[in-house]
């Protein structure tokens, strides 16, 4: 227009940082890989701004949503010619930038309540606490009478008013929730079980279960314990199975490998070679999205594009982490849009992966006896029974507080549950300490009749702890 003294961008000034597709059920896409073209135009007849996008689909996109026309495109694009000529102060163009609050713990549930599966992974936050609300016990089982104090516990799992849980003698076993009476009991491996050859874990999709054994055996049975397949791979598996996708992962020694549920046939297996000493209690991985990250037994650091079920190089693969004997205690952490790693109990490193930015490397943080990643924080306790928490995105501290009037010397820090307004501690030695999230101020203690916990997790309405003794208790609110 004739006088218009706003600068014209060329296509070349305009890149594209981020774009995702959003699916009707909340499933996020990333896009960038597909990408081919974008063409933004006006029509002065309408009043508003319309947009073509070109992608390259070779992975059955509308199947894998699946598309059900309630999809939106989400996208940040920004313009180079700014970031290049400081002079050109009327550029047309504008775009958001999302921008997280740093100044206080975020309450936020971790994991959706509605998911088709229960695994380790998924029953670890997902539990909305009832503030000022005491929690009751219903029933001690003894479950795990061979407790593997190396391992994560075996959890049970809780569907349509019965209680499933194996044993590490490989027995199955059925309760009737409402009167804890004993329904079934069937053991799944009839070979040997020993020190060296015990189930792992147990993860339910759908109305299957699925176990890993130590020495590398990987079953499928159903809700009456019969067997439906089993595969064989001749290697250590001490870290649980996770459910992504609809798709069983395993972490082996040296692999990552993606199995069929209704065949165990392999749909991808990847190796990450390493002579470290394997850790006793096997690796950790969580997702973001699409992409699982992980950390073998092995102390390999991966990750997979699972839309391709290719290995993804990002900032995440090529960090130096600390090397050591024993990584047993290193953790990653997944929040909105945020991969976090907690080094040898020390070294905080937190990636943007939309903007594919380091927003901190190797944070030091001294003084960890035990930790918790809850949303944006990382809960630490020392041996002086100080809890701290500070932000995964700037390392800052959000409050501190001593608990030596209420904590015993030695305890550690279990889980984090949240409520509407404030969060929950459960320690090792039974208590419960309510929080502000905002100042860490302490609002309530609760205290168990338990001791020795190792593990605190929730399925449904339910609690359940698990004790260093084989024991397990459930809780209701």
């Amino acid at each position: 227009m004739a006088g218009d003294n706003k600068t014209q961008l060329a296509s070349a000034d305009v890149r594209i940082d981020f774009m995702e597709l959003i699916s009707a059920a909340g499933g996020v896409f990333p896009m960038e890989r597909m990408f081919v073209s974008f063409n933004m135009y006006e029509n002065i007849f309408r009043d508003f701004v319309s947009a073509d996008i070109m992608i390259n689909d070779s992975i059955n996109l509308p199947y894998k949503l699946p598309i059900l026309g309630e999809e939106y495109v989400n996208f940040e694009i920004s313009c180079k010619s700014i970031e290049v000529s400081k002079e050109q102060k009327n550029v047309n163009f504008e775009y958001h930038e999302v921008k997280e609050d740093f100044t206080y713990i975020d309450l936020n549930l971790t994991s959706s309540l509605n998911l088709n599966f229960v695994d380790y992974y998924s029953v670890r936050n997902s539990f909305e606490y009832l503030s000022n609300a005491k929690i009751n016990k219903l029933y001690t089982f003894n479950l795990n009478k061979k407790n593997k104090l190396e391992l994560k516990p075996l959890i049970t799992i809780i569907k349509n008013e019965k209680i499933y849980s194996l044993d590490y003698e490989s027995k199955f076993n059925i309760y009737d929730l409402n009167n804890f009476q004993s329904l079934q009991s069937v053991k799944i491996m009839s070979k040997l079980i020993n020190d060296y050859n015990f189930p792992t874990s147990l993860a339910l999709l759908n109305d299957y279960f699925y176990t890993a054994y130590s020495d590398g055996k990987i079953i499928c049975f159903n809700l009456n314990g019969a067997i439906i397949w089993e595969n064989d791979y001749a290697d250590i598996i001490k870290t649980p199975i996770k459910i992504h996708n609809n798709n069983i992962i395993v972490l082996l020694s040296d692999k990552i490998i993606s199995l069929n549920p209704k065949t165990g046939e392999l749909n991808w297996l990847h190796d990450y070679y390493s002579e470290n000493i394997l850790q006793s209690m096997g690796g950790d991985i969580i997702n973001l999205n699409h992409l699982l990250f992980f950390i073998l037994p092995n102390n390999r650091v991966g990750e997979i594009d699972t839309l391709f079920g290719e290995k993804n190089n990002s900032i995440f693969s090529d960090l130096i982490y600390e090397d050591s004997i024993n990584n047993s205690f290193d953790k990653i952490h997944a929040f909105k849009n945020y991969v976090s790693y907690f080094d040898q109990k020390k070294y905080l490193t937190t990636i943007n992966f939309n903007k594919n930015t380091i927003l901190l490397n190797k944070n030091k943080i001294e003084k960890v006896q035990s930790y918790q990643f809850f949303n944006n924080s990382l809960i630490t306790l020392n041996d002086d029974r100080l809890l701290r928490s500070f932000n995964i995105f700037n390392g800052n501290l959000f409050w501190k507080i001593d608990t030596k009037d209420i904590l015993l010397k030695e305890d550690t820090i279990i889980n984090i549950a949240s409520s509407a307004n404030s969060f929950f501690i459960f320690f090792q030695g039974g208590n419960i300490l309510e929080l502000d999230h905002r100042t860490g101020n302490i609002i309530s203690v609760q205290k168990l009749k338990l001791k020795n916990i190792n593990y605190v997790y929730f399925i449904d309405k339910y609690i359940l702890i698990n004790q260093q003794n084989g024991k397990t208790s459930v809780f209701i609110q």
